[in-house]
C-alpha cells in the first residue's frame, strides 16, 4: 500500500505485508552493512534519530529513523520499521513500513527540503507506526440477540 499527501508532495509512505515471513537479514543488520560500505564523505551527512528494537502492539520489530542532508543542502528523512515474521505463517507475516520525506516532485531531480520539520515528521511517524496491528483471525462471532437497553437507575420504584 502506498500513501501520498496532496499538501505534502515530498512525502511518501509504503506499507507491505508478506505471509512468506522473514527476509534473509534484519533491518538493523542491513543498515549496519550499508554504513560499513559507505564512503567517509557520506557519513557526516546522515544523522540517526532512532535506531533499535521497537515492538509495536505485540509485534517484535526493528526501527531505523534517519535525517540526511543532500549535496544541495536539502534536509530529508528516511524512516523504516520491520517485523520479520515467521516463514509460511500467515498469522505472523513479514511487515514493513517506510516513510520518506524530501522526495522531489520533479523526475530525476535531487532531493528537496522536507515539508515537515523534524518534530512534525516524528509525530506523524509515531502516530501511523503505532497503529500497526494484526487483525483478529478465526471465525466471526455469531450474531446474537440484540442487547437489551438498560433502564436508567431509579432511586425509588415504590409509589
Amino acid at each position: 500500500m502506498h500513501l501520498g499527501l496532496p499538501d505534502h508532495p515530498d512525502l511518501g509512505m509504503v506499507f507491505a505485508s508478506s505471509a512468506s515471513g522473514t527476509s534473509s537479514r534484519t533491518l538493523l543488520t542491513r543498515i549496519a552493512d550499508m554504513d560499513a560500505e559507505s564512503r567517509p564523505v557520506e557519513m557526516p551527512r546522515v544523522t540517526g534519530l532512532r535506531m533499535g528494537q521497537r515492538p509495536i502492539n505485540d509485534l517484535g520489530g526493528e526501527e531505523a529513523l534517519e535525517r540526511a542532508w543532500g549535496l544541495n543542502f536539502a534536509t530529508t528523512f528516511g524512516f523504516m520499521w520491520e517485523a520479520q515474521g515467521v516463514k509460511d505463517d500467515p498469522l505472523r507475516p513479514f511487515l514493513s513500513l517506510e516513510l520518506q520525506a524530501g522526495i522531489s516532485p520533479e523526475p530525476g531531480a535531487g532531493p528537496a527540503d522536507s515539508s515537515l520539520h523534524r518534530d512534525a515528521i516524528l509525530a506523524l511517524w509515531d502516530a501511523i507506526s503505532s497503529s500497526i496491528r494484526l487483525r483478529p483471525s478465526g471465525p466471526r462471532p455469531l450474531a446474537g440477540p440484540p442487547a437489551t437497553e438498560r433502564m436508567p437507575y431509579a432511586a425509588s420504584r415504590h409509589n
